[in-house]
């Protein structure tokens, strides 16, 4: 292996672990918002801050019940009011940045749990009424298949054979390729109404 394979093996290996941490992020980022506002609401009940405490508690509520967008509004009214009395007697700004962040993350917190409780109803009431969770496969994927399964027909079942069974084997490859193109159309025709 040469310096340049090297550094591109290297590249590759690089890119591949920045997407598994990027895709990790994402995935747990509720988690890590959560464990950001227990720190911060740690550090304002041992600061002494209860008023910030209880506005944030205010604001997760406000999230939760009225909106994401109305919770940040608050917290922008919070953070103005109570910066331009606590700017004014003194109070470091990287404490009130602090808040900030606290309200807009407890915002956001407040705003994902509804969210996700309104999802889980969706899904039990899809699954009393019977209906199955949707199985999604990309096209890309059923285009392939369907390919295959026509490379695989035409090159292992020629049209002239006698025999009885490769028809019937034929037919069936055949039948699920007009299964795909059914699909096909039914997702077309639903995403263009």
């Amino acid at each position: 292996m040469n310096g340049r394979q090297a550094q591109e093996t290297f590249r590759q290996k690089r890119r591949a672990f920045d997407r598994r941490v990027a895709e990790s992020i994402r995935v747990h980022s509720t988690l890590i918002t959560a464990v950001a506002v227990f720190l911060i609401l740690l550090w304002g009940l041992f600061a002494g801050y209860v008023w910030f405490v209880l506005m944030m508690i205010v604001l997760g509520a406000v999230s939760y019940f009225l909106g994401l967008t109305l919770a940040l509004v608050c917290a922008g009214a919070f953070t103005v009011v109570d910066g331009y009395e606590k700017l004014a007697i003194g109070y470091p700004v990287s404490a009130l940045l602090l808040e900030s962040a606290g309200f807009a993350f407890i915002a956001w917190l407040g705003f994902r749990h509804r969210e996700e409780k309104e999802q889980e109803a969706e899904r039990m009431a899809a699954q009393r009424k019977g209906e199955k969770a949707p199985q999604v496969l990309p096209w890309a994927a059923v285009n392939e298949i369907r390919t295959s399964l026509a490379a695989v027909r035409f090159l292992l079942f020629p049209l002239n054979e006698e025999d009885q069974n490769l028809k019937k084997a034929a037919d069936e490859i055949s039948r699920l390729e007009t299964l795909f193109q059914e699909m096909e159309k039914q997702d077309q025709t639903g995403t263009q109404r």
